[in-house]
Parts: structure tokens; C-alpha cells; sequence
């Protein structure tokens, strides 16, 4: 399958690549339910190809997207799990409910495998953390062996949580609080701190424990909150970091590469 366009739809916004010559040469970012920036964008990418490739892990969403795809003749393949384990080779999994895995998770798993073995001259075993409303944490033999992960609460999440849960603590706004910081010294510092420490130790943490078995790997981070990671230095002993803010659609075209 080639697609024209492939879609990322995630809690709280969706993702468009638009795929050229076997590349995601454009991408853009679309909230759930303004149709004039769908049709906007639709307009802007003309295209004799009327297929597409959706994950999604908002179903109501998908179907929404779907319909309105179809009205303008486009066919909108939604990508399942089955999908993915019937076709495509060197992606396989540990996890105890194979189908119960985030299409989304498989996709950036599967585009991680595949980057990190196109830099390297020898099969690269990879982590993929996507930073979203929640955040999941992946990790992935260099044969594509998916071994599973961690999901957690992603930073706007935790800060909408506090305020929901708490009387007097205020909604904070978290950015590129620098974990090295010991403390601060106001309440909303104190929050975007805390938020910021639990996310990249978390996964700092978990990395280190599993680079514990010496083998070379890459980290590969994405989502929309992907650069509270950004001045992070990982204590592991990492071949790699890269940020690739198309994970997900790199992964759904890569995907599209084995389906009929």
C-alpha cells in the first residue's frame, strides 16, 4: 500500500503526513473537531492517490475522520494491530495481550527498529519515548523485538491533575524546567519542577536498568511535549538521542510499506 497521506491521531490533537517519494515530506498538526483546518489542509495537498493510512487511539475520532474522508473519496485504511502482526516482517512483541498494545506504541516502535538500524552498521537495539498526554516508554531488541514499557502521565496531565485534586494549586503551564535545578522557590516552579523530575527520571531510571545489559542502543523521542527531554543528559551508556517529531507517521508509512 502506498499512501497519500498518513494519520496520528491522539488524545488531544492529530498529526497529517503527507507522503512523497517515499517520505513524509510535509506534516501538520490538526485539532480533533475543526473541520475548516481539515478542509483547509485537505485543499492544500492535492493528490490523484485517494488512499490513506490512519492509527488512531481515539476510536470516536477515527470514525469521525473516516466519514469525512470518505464524503471527498478518500479510502482511510485504519490501521489495527492484527494488520501489523499478519504483515509486517522483523516486528514481534512480548507483551502478554499482543492485541491489547497501542497501535500507536507499534508504529513508533516499528519506525525506531528501522531508523536505528539504517544508521549503523550492525543491528541496533533502540528505545522509543513519546512525550503526549500520557507518556509511554518503549524498548526494542535489535531484532524488532518489542519488549514492552512503561505508560505514565504525561506532563500536561499531571499539572491538570494537581489542579483538579487540590484546592488552592493553580494550573502550570510545564516547559523546559531544567532537571538539574535542586528546588524553587514558588509554587508554580515547585509544580513545573516536580512534573519535569518525575518524567525524565522515570525514564532516565528505567534505561538505565535496562542498559545494564551492555548493549548498544539508540533513544529515540517524540510527541508534543518531547522537548522537556531536550536539555536531558541520559546517565546510560547510549549510542544515540534523536528527536524525530514524525515518529508516528515515519512508522505508519513504513507499515504501509508491507500492506496490500
Amino acid at each position: 500500500m502506498t499512501p497519500a497521506v498518513v494519520v496520528d491521531i491522539g488524545n488531544s490533537r492529530m498529526k497529517w503526513g503527507r507522503v512523497v517519494d517515499g517520505a513524509i515530506a510535509q506534516h501538520v498538526s490538526l485539532p480533533h473537531d475543526d473541520l475548516t483546518a481539515w478542509e483547509t489542509q485537505f485543499a492544500k495537498w492535492p493528490s490523484q492517490n485517494r488512499r490513506w493510512l490512519m492509527a488512531s487511539v481515539v476510536p470516536r475520532a477515527a470514525r469521525r475522520v473516516s466519514e469525512w474522508l470518505a464524503e471527498r473519496g478518500i479510502e482511510c485504511v485504519t490501521l489495527t494491530n492484527r494488520h501489523i502482526y499478519d504483515h509486517v516482517p522483523n516486528l514481534h512483541t512480548r507483551a502478554d495481550e499482543p492485541d491489547r498494545v497501542g497501535t500507536d506504541r507499534l508504529v513508533n516502535a516499528y519506525a525506531a527498529s528501522r531508523l536505528a538500524h539504517a544508521e549503523s552498521d550492525r543491528p541496533m537495539a533502540a528505545v522509543a519515548i513519546s512525550v503526549g498526554t500520557a507518556m509511554t516508554i518503549d524498548f526494542l531488541e535489535a531484532d524488532g523485538t518489542i519488549l514492552g514499557g512503561a505508560i505514565l502521565p504525561g506532563p500536561r496531565m499531571m499539572a491538570k491533575s494537581l489542579n483538579d485534586h487540590t484546592a488552592q494549586l493553580p494550573v502550570v503551564e510545564v516547559g523546559r524546567f531544567l532537571p538539574r535545578v535542586a528546588w524553587s522557590n514558588s509554587t508554580e516552579g515547585n509544580i513545573s519542577l516536580g512534573i519535569t523530575r518525575a518524567i525524565v527520571h522515570a525514564a532516565d531510571g528505567m534505561i538505565s536498568d535496562w542498559a545494564e545489559t551492555d548493549k548498544p542502543f539508540d533513544i529515540f523521542i517524540t510527541g508534543g511535549d518531547a522537548d522537556i527531554f531536550r536539555d536531558f543528559l541520559f546517565a546510560a551508556n547510549w549510542n544515540e538521542v534523536r528527536f524525530e517529531p514524525t515518529l508516528a507517521l515515519e512508522g505508519l508509512r513504513l507499515v504501509a510499506e508491507h500492506l496490500p
